[in-house]
């Protein structure tokens, strides 16, 4: 449209005064005086110019609607993905108001004539009946599949229940778990803060901040984290954390443990679901923790296969996966006992089960060190067996301490990161070996090409219109076949540029991506990167994402930067061929003007480019531990992170 409109407008417009019955035309025929023919030539030409214009415009802008056409054909595919996924999380917010009927009794759990169907269909557990009340813990079993966690699903308002059940909770038909039921599953979630809001979650910072130094020594003990405190950053001050990559799973489940705890002192003690939640921590620990629920008054509902937990439980509801929605349900010893003598504490330690240690000579003296179970020497092991890479660590600290800049990496000069880049880019250097050098050359042949093409055609546009005073048809048509099909040149100018700067990208994004998977794969290092150094937090999005944004990046700046400098130079010439140096001076100082309004007067944009980038990798980071950590989140409803 571009070039085309111009060679159509200069037909249409410049030919309508190649014959002499124009008003102007006329008047410049008919002039008589030097003055009169300046003064109807000016008019004649001027007239072209400005009909000629307008219509260049005209067609430009009809070009610039087919342009929007296409942007609009583009966003078909992107619109019509984020109004599927609107539609479908409108479906399921309408669908969840009416589904299962639920009843609140905040002392109460209990399934009647409850059907369990996963979200495809599958019938789990078929006329599902029990209750249980506060104060009678129970064990949840079955095989792998059977559908433990499932009942669970169901019980927060995750997954739907057909019409003619009812479950009754704390709550009632609250999204998610009241407060009174608390949930820790297998791998738990530990929410992107300080020490203090691990054990708040999901409340907000200001209840983290209103537990005093005493009151988290008191719950880390409890759990034999009492060593956490040793920690300076993120114990004493608001260094957000990921404790992700800090904690061991045995120390992660500890600390889901004082998070309950903590919610149970702050809410008084209810329901806790504990989903496989202690299968890092040894068996004394484990007695430990179910033991201080028990003092602490709280009811465990535990998802489990081992037979050892029953002596913590007073009922075993067993789901039989045979198929046709089995289930079963029976009391425990410790149950039984309970009901028979009514004495609680003794049923407890009647009910308990040797957990093996007998076998093989029971625990050694190292175990129950003060009173500590085997968390001291848990500790003792670990802190042996990690001490070589402590060392390796604190060097590598101490080599990058001097020259840490912004979240302690290292600053390193715009200019060095440039030519680092450069040479990820073109690894043999500007040689005809490098076959993508070559591309550049040919980029700079084209850009040079058009550049003089377009100039020649400026010229020949004189000529074309010199034609008007020939009043001759056949001069001015050959002239404007010959600037249509120059023109057209420009067009395949245009056409190679943007098929060579598409290859070039390709090629240069595949070697950086090349390199750097080499450098991330190499002697696992993507595993030091992910866990034992925590200055960058979004790897994944660097490798994919921003390696692509700067191979475009820097395809076009050198395209962008080749072709001004050469208009720049080229200009020049020309503008001293007709004003001398006081051209080129005007030029300059236009340049250099430009140059201290964009550098003291327009924002700081690379600042605010940086800010952004921060900020979507932050977003990527967290949004991925949300996928990762669904159905913890999804019971809690997630914390000010999640919601921001």
């Amino acid at each position: 449209f571009e070039y085309g409109g111009h060679s159509f407008a200069e037909a249409l417009i410049v030919g309508k005064y190649i014959m002499p019955n124009t008003p102007v035309k006329q008047a410049l025929l008919h002039a008589k005086t030097p003055a009169e023919r300046v003064r109807a030539n000016a008019a004649l030409f001027g007239e072209i110019r400005f009909l000629t214009e307008y219509f260049i415009r005209a067609m430009a802008a009809q070009g610039t609607i087919i342009a929007v056409l296409r942007q609009l054909q583009n966003m078909r595919g992107p619109a019509k993905r984020l109004t599927e996924l609107y539609d479908t999380l409108e479906r399921f917010d309408n669908a969840r108001k009416v589904s299962t009927t639920f009843q609140n009794d905040p002392k109460r759990v209990a399934f009647e004539n409850v059907d369990i169907y996963t979200p495809t269909g599958h019938l789990l557990v078929k006329d599902l009946n029990f209750a249980i009340e506060v104060g009678t813990s129970m064990l949840l079993t079955g095989c792998n599949g059977s559908g433990k966690s499932s009942l669970f699903r169901c019980l927060g308002s995750l997954w739907e229940v057909p019409e003619g059940g009812t479950i009754t909770k704390p709550g009632g038909g609250i999204t998610g778990l009241n407060k009174s039921v608390f949930y820790l599953p297998q791998k738990p979630y530990n929410v992107l803060g300080t020490l203090r809001e691990q054990l708040t979650y999901p409340e907000n910072k200001e209840a983290a901040n209103e537990i005093t130094r005493e009151q988290l020594k008191e719950l880390l003990d409890q759990v034999d984290l009492g060593y956490l405190l040793d920690r300076k950053v993120g114990v004493d001050d608001d260094t957000e954390v990921n404790w992700e990559t800090v904690l061991s799973l045995g120390e992660k489940q500890r600390l889901a443990m004082a998070r309950l705890f903590w919610h149970a002192s702050k809410n008084s003690a209810g329901f806790a679901i504990l989903d496989e939640c202690t299968s890092g921590v040894s068996a004394s620990m484990e007695r430990k923790l179910y033991e201080t629920c028990e003092a602490k008054g709280i009811t465990c509902i535990t998802i489990s296969h081992r037979p050892v937990l029953e002596q913590y439980h007073d009922v075993v509801l067993n789901i039989t996966a045979d198929g046709k929605g089995g289930w079963t349900w029976r009391e425990t010893e410790r149950g039984r006992l309970r009901k028979e003598t009514g004495d609680r504490e003794g049923a407890t330690k009647a009910a308990k089960v040797d957990s093996g240690a007998a076998a093989v000579g029971g625990y050694s003296a190292a175990y129950f060190e003060d009173n500590k179970g085997d968390a001291l020497l848990e500790r003792r092991r670990l802190k042996e067996r990690s001490r070589k890479y402590e060392v390796a660590a604190e060097e590598l600290r101490a080599k990058t301490k001097a020259m840490a800049g912004e979240k302690g990496l290292p600053k390193v000069p715009t200019v060095k990161r440039f030519f680092d880049i450069l040479d990820k880019f073109m690894p043999k250097g500007a040689t005809f070996e490098d076959p993508e050098f070559k591309r550049v050359l040919l980029l700079a042949g084209l850009v040079v090409g058009k550049t003089l093409l377009a100039d020649a055609i400026a010229r020949y546009d004189g000529y074309i219109l010199s034609t008007v005073m020939q009043n001759d048809w056949r001069v001015f048509i050959r002239a404007i076949i010959s600037g249509a099909f120059f023109r057209t040149f420009l067009s395949v100018f245009d056409a190679q540029m943007m098929l060579h700067k598409w290859y070039l990208n390709l090629e240069w994004r595949r070697r950086l991506t090349s390199y750097l998977m080499d450098k991330w794969f190499h002697l696992n290092t993507f595993y030091d990167v992910k866990n034992h150094d925590d200055r960058i937090e979004d790897p994944d999005e660097r490798l994919t994402e921003q390696v692509e944004n700067l191979s475009i990046a820097l395809t076009e700046l050198w395209t962008s930067l080749l072709k001004p400098a050469f208009d720049i130079s080229f200009n020049s010439v020309m503008l001293y061929r007709v004003l001398g140096t006081r051209g080129i001076t005007y030029t300059t100082g236009y340049m250099v003007g430009g140059l201290l309004v964009m550098r003291f007067v327009v924002p700081n944009f690379r600042k605010i480019r940086r800010e952004e980038m921060d900020l979507e990798g932050r977003f990527r980071f967290v949004h991925n531990r949300l996928v990762e950590h669904t159905e913890s989140i999804a019971f809690f409803g997630g914390d000010d992170v999640e919601h921001a």
